[in-house]
């Protein structure tokens, strides 16, 4: 059911120099009559969210509900599971949308999988510099200043951690150019590490284990399917690879949270914007 009032985004990409990084940016406003419940699907992507609005009530995993923690502007690496999420229905902020890789040169170097479906307060992991950058985000009007103001800050912060190793950046590239219909094994031959190496530094560097990358690519795919409106639920099962449309229906609730008819992929929501990603 979609919520009463109104809700408004726009959108700009990157400029070349981040491009490798980052996927778009979005400036958002939901001005709703009601608080809103959403079920955020899983998704691969980094995001980072600069918000002047209320906060958004995210509930700990296994917490009982009325113990959520309101979180305004954070950094939100890998979830591969759905993740519930509450807000009054005034949202207002700044929406950047990243590749996985980019949470590895933004964490310093940090084992990207202990932030898994976690939500991690900006300043609590940029100190100062996050502060910063939230207090002249909520300065500026909506317009180019503001992305230029989180571009230089971007160009710090992923300056100033380290590469991803070769082996895991040229895996990650081929599983996302084939959409997450890859052979492990195959990504494994060509690194030339062994399978346990492999596994264990792209799981440190992405966030999650090539098996769960490549789940959550194909998941990726069937929700841009389903957004276009151009093909019938089995045509989109067919499309993505999965076996049969009911393999692709109890994949897709898994991972979404709803089934593939009631899923909403336009929704203005915590980590999945409305903008086109690439």
């Amino acid at each position: 059911m979609v919520a009463e009032g109104r809700a408004e985004a726009a959108c700009a990409g990157p400029s070349r120099a981040l491009a490798n990084w980052v996927q778009n940016y979005t400036a958002y406003r939901e001005r709703l009559v009601r608080p809103v419940r959403r079920q955020e699907a899983a998704c691969l992507d980094v995001v980072l969210l600069i918000s002047s609005g209320d906060p958004v009530l995210v509930p700990a995993a296994g917490a009982r509900p009325g113990s959520e923690t309101g979180y305004q502007s954070v950094l939100v690496t890998a979830h591969d599971r759905p993740m519930a999420t509450v807000h009054s229905g005034r949202q207002e902020g700044f929406h950047v949308r990243m590749t996985p890789l980019a949470a590895y040169r933004l964490l310093a170097g940090a084992p990207v999988n202990e932030s898994t479906n976690r939500v991690l307060d900006l300043p609590s992991v940029f100190g100062s510099r996050g502060e910063l950058l939230v207090e002249r985000m909520r300065a500026e009007p909506v317009g180019g200043r503001r992305v230029r103001l989180v571009e230089a800050a971007l160009r710090a912060w992923l300056g100033a951690g380290p590469q991803p190793a070769p082996q895991v950046v040229r895996a990650w590239r081929h599983m996302r150019a084939n959409r997450g219909n890859v052979s492990v094994q195959a990504l494994v031959n060509r690194a030339g590490w062994s399978h346990r190496h492999f596994t264990n530094q792209f799981r440190r560097q992405v966030g999650v284990a090539p098996k769960t990358a490549a789940r959550l690519l194909r998941f990726q795919y069937a929700v841009e399917l389903l957004a276009e409106r151009t093909e019938s639920l089995a045509g989109v099962a067919a499309a993505v690879g999965y076996a049969d449309q009911a393999h692709f229906t109890r994949e897709f609730s898994a991972l979404a949270g709803c089934l593939p008819s009631r899923f909403n992929a336009g929704s203005i929501s915590f980590k999945t914007r409305s903008c086109p990603t690439r």
